[in-house]
């Protein structure tokens, strides 16, 4: 008997990786981003597109080489979902993964990602290089998404003069007084810590600390 948020395990190949990442987000949420099958290019950057070609089959495309390969959904269950590959580059045989979101305290949740194979052009080491690193680049992905989701949103000064626009694709766009737009760029987000780059080339630093955001001695709040 399977506990309700617990996937049930398959082994096909000989070879296994598994590897767990949690975040600071709700189960249910994370779910969303993720439980569509045929669009896991939407989150997974390794991917420069997948889509629906069939009954239970998805085609995706690796965006640096190019190459294609084809998935099927073995089964899916409350916040879990099984695959395989049926066709595509043999690098390794028998790839059979399974993705799965588990509750923890606190509003937060764990993924497990599980991927077991059997070596073909490469060797099983060689496999697990490769796709530990797939898998890890989603992880780290959805990471990211989360960090950002965060902080998204409007920062306003008190005064109103100062408006920037902290947006979910990583980019900023900051309007003062009549000049909108007057900085635009991109931001990423380490914990509390914000890092910017403006499209003209300079860098900045924001720190969130209690609701608030604290960027180069400006203090802006979030506008609800």
């Amino acid at each position: 008997m399977h506990d309700a948020n617990t996937a049930p395990t398959t082994v096909i190949g000989s070879a296994r990786i598994e590897l767990r990442r949690e975040y600071d987000e709700p189960a249910d949420a994370m779910w969303r981003r993720i439980h569509d099958f045929y669009a896991i290019a939407d989150w997974q950057p390794v991917l420069g597109y997948s889509a629906r070609i069939g009954d239970r089959l998805r085609e995706c495309v690796v965006a640096d080489s190019g190459e294609r390969f084809v998935e099927q959904l073995v089964d899916q269950g409350e916040r879990h979902y099984r695959y395989r590959i049926v066709d595509g580059p043999r690098y390794v045989t028998n790839y059979c993964s399974t993705i799965r979101v588990d509750d923890l305290p606190d509003d937060r949740c764990a993924i497990t990602w599980v991927s077991t194979f059997d070596s073909g052009e490469m060797s099983e080491d060689e496999g697990a290089e490769l796709f530990s690193g797939f898998l890890l680049a989603g992880l780290d992905a959805l990471d990211i998404a989360v960090r950002i989701r965060a902080v998204v949103g409007m920062w306003v000064t008190a005064d109103g003069h100062i408006r920037q626009e902290l947006r979910a694709d990583g980019r900023y766009d900051e309007a003062r007084g009549a000049r909108g737009s007057a900085y635009t760029g991109r931001y990423t987000v380490t914990g509390n810590h914000l890092d910017y780059v403006d499209d003209s080339g300079f860098t900045a630093t924001g720190d969130v600390r209690d609701g608030v955001l604290h960027h180069e001695g400006l203090v802006l709040y979030r506008e609800r």
